[in-house]
C-alpha cells in the first residue's frame, strides 16, 4: 500500500518572475516548490541517495576554482560543493529576488557565503 506523508506549507507567496513559490517541510526535509515542480530538497530527515550528492562526487575541479552558477533555487548545488571543497569561489546569478530572500531564510547554512548577483 502506498503511503502518503503530510507536507505543510510552511512560506507561499507568488512572484512575478517564478510565479508560485512555496517551501515546505517535507518527508525528507526542506523543499522548494516552484508552480508545484520540486527545486530543491535539502535532506534533513530519513535521508536517501541523493542524484545531486552523485553528480557533485564526479566533478574534478580544484578546491580553489570559481565556479558560476545560474539559478540558486534552495543553494543545494551551493551547498554539495561547498561541503565537498570548502574553498570554491561561488558566483550565483538569480534573477528572482525573492527566491533569493528565501533562500536567505529557509536553506543557506552559516558557513555558505557564495556571492549572489541579481
Amino acid at each position: 500500500m502506498l503511503k502518503v506523508f503530510p507536507k505543510k506549507v510552511i512560506y507561499e507567496a507568488i512572484s512575478p518572475i517564478s510565479g508560485k513559490v512555496e517551501v515546505i517541510d517535507g518527508l525528507h526535509g526542506l523543499e522548494l516548490h516552484i508552480n508545484g515542480a520540486t527545486q530543491t530538497v535539502k535532506m534533513q530527515k530519513n535521508k536517501r541517495p541523493n542524484y545531486w550528492e552523485i553528480a557533485v562526487d564526479l566533478i574534478d575541479i580544484s578546491q580553489h576554482s570559481k565556479v558560476l552558477l545560474l539559478g540558486l533555487g534552495g543553494g543545494e548545488i551551493v551547498r554539495l560543493l561547498l561541503n565537498k571543497m570548502p574553498n570554491l569561489d561561488i558566483t550565483v546569478v538569480e534573477l528572482d529576488p525573492l527566491i533569493i530572500d528565501i533562500y536567505k531564510r529557509y536553506f543557506k547554512e552559516p558557513k555558505q557565503n557564495p556571492k549572489i548577483i541579481s
